[in-house]
């Protein structure tokens, strides 16, 4: 089976009597067929989002009405479906694997039907219940959304370095951090599930990551998370505060595990808890340092794995922490712009050493809990021009995905343009946030385009980008 073959892979919905469409085809879908039919085309990604809703609506691709639509798989789920067919054996009738694939993936829709929205088609898939798993542990008078707790955790399944290619579509240009986190996270797992006290105590890993501003240290845990479907609370390190002292106390970090779990106290256990911006606790010269210490002594008792009695829905349940992943975050500013000044190596690099962050203020025990030390490195421009051009979830991609499924419209840019807006952004000193602030100033330039122009194609030209620049100019009242 040919690429092209590939690009038809889908399945073909039916008109019925009722105004549903119903399944009547899985397989290839020949050109007479995508002729007479609408088009909504659906990523592996797409389908897992859509899923986690019982009924939801897609926008048609073409507003006329058309008895069938054509539900195209494209992008990482069809990848999958090529290496399924290639990885069988030659005997192994392809066209029938891909059927049997597509079927597993649909089997979960109960009918699809065609609705308008101020002349704008839309296709409305109806999914049947989803089952509850025996172990879901949800309070009646909980009111969190219960499509979003963590119902299982199961490593059993799960490839690690597929879980790394797949972030690294996403995360571009820190690729050994990306591999770092994911390998230690699921490493973690792997150490609970032995339920060995002594191989828990001595093998798992609390992690501390340094890195720029904009760089993906939180991305890059967000997505192991959601890969590894583990429930993950992410706080600033600044918000908490001691015994005795105005602010937080964290236990609420505790609190928000069982939300994520729905109450199971034992998935709850085995969580991610990120602290950023955890340099501030930190520093010798602000008059809350003996405020920043109490946090940090507090912290590491959690850390080291303790129970602690902890409020929820009404009541108290014990949780022990020795199950928990400790991940912190810092930029570390002034410490790494020392030691790029003071110990920058020939070939463009430094070293980063435990006694480092002791001496900007981190308790020495504290530091001594973090079993790894990594880092996420500085974006250059190069970097910043591969993340517009090659991450899943580049701003500019984005912003051309709103503009042909919004509004029907193909947003092009050329190289040069895609180069000035990563110069630009290296200009704003925030890594790869300041991509989205660029582009963002260049989407509220074409908004005007986007909704009132007829024209089918717009150019982000440098006229635009100038534009774009100006917005940020503030008058002053004359």
């Amino acid at each position: 089976m040919n690429d092209e073959q590939f690009k038809n892979m889908g399945i073909l919905l039916q008109k019925n009597e009722q105004g549903n469409l119903n399944i009547s085809k899985i397989g290839e879908i020949t050109e007479k067929e995508l002729e007479d039919c609408n088009i909504v085309v659906l990523s592996e990604e797409k389908y897992a989002s859509l899923r986690n809703k019982d009924n939801t609506k897609i926008l048609m691709d073409k507003i006329e009405d058309k008895q069938t639509v054509a539900l195209i798989l494209k992008d990482s789920l069809l990848e999958k479906l090529k290496q399924a067919c290639i990885e069988k054996k030659p005997e192994v009738d392809s066209q029938k694997l891909i059927k049997e694939v597509l079927e597993y993936l649909v089997k979960d829709i109960e009918n699809v039907q065609l609705e308008e929205y101020g002349g704008i088609k839309a296709c409305s898939i109806k999914f049947k219940p989803k089952e509850k798993s025996v172990n879901e542990s949800i309070s009646s008078n909980h009111t969190g959304n219960i499509s979003e707790t963590i119902q299982e955790i199961d490593m059993s399944n799960i490839n690690p370095e597929e879980v790394i290619q797949k972030i690294k579509k996403k995360v571009i240009a820190q690729d050994k951090a990306v591999e770092t986190i994911v390998n230690n996270i699921y490493n973690n797992q792997i150490i609970f599930d032995t339920k060995q006290e002594n191989l828990i105590n001595s093998g798992k890993s609390s992690i501390l990551m340094d890195g720029p501003t904009g760089t993906g240290k939180t991305l890059i845990i967000k997505q192991v998370a959601k890969e590894l479907s583990l429930p993950l609370i992410t706080r600033s390190a600044t918000m908490y505060s001691a015994a005795g002292y105005k602010g937080s106390d964290l236990n609420e970090l505790l609190v928000g595990l069982l939300e994520k779990t729905g109450g199971n106290l034992e998935l709850a256990e085995r969580g991610i808890v990120v602290l950023d911006e955890f340099d501030k606790l930190g520093g010798n010269s602000n008059n809350e340092l003996e405020m920043k210490k109490a946090v940090q002594q507090e912290l590491l008792t959690y850390m080291s794995g303790a129970k602690f009695p902890v409020e929820y829905n009404g009541k108290t349940v014990e949780f022990d922490t020795s199950r928990l992943t400790f991940i912190c975050l810092g930029a570390f500013t002034d410490l790494r712009e020392r030691k790029i000044k003071e110990e920058l190596a020939e070939d463009g690099t430094y070293q980063m050493k435990p006694e480092d962050y002791i001496q900007e203020g981190l308790l020495r025990e504290i530091v001594g809990r973090f079993s790894l030390i990594t880092a996420t490195k500085s974006l250059g421009k190069k970097d910043l021009i591969r993340i517009l051009k090659e991450s899943e979830i580049s701003p500019l991609i984005q912003l051309q995905e709103l503009g042909r499924i919004g509004y029907q419209k193909d947003i092009q840019y050329s190289d040069e343009i895609v180069e000035k807006i990563a110069e630009l952004a290296l200009e704003e000193d925030t890594g790869a946030r300041a991509l989205q602030t660029v582009v963002n100033q260049i989407r509220n330039e074409i908004l005007p385009q986007l909704i009132n122009s007829q024209e089918t194609s717009i150019i982000l030209g440098d006229d635009l980008l100038q534009k774009a620049q100006e917005s940020t100019k503030r008058e002053v009242a004359k």
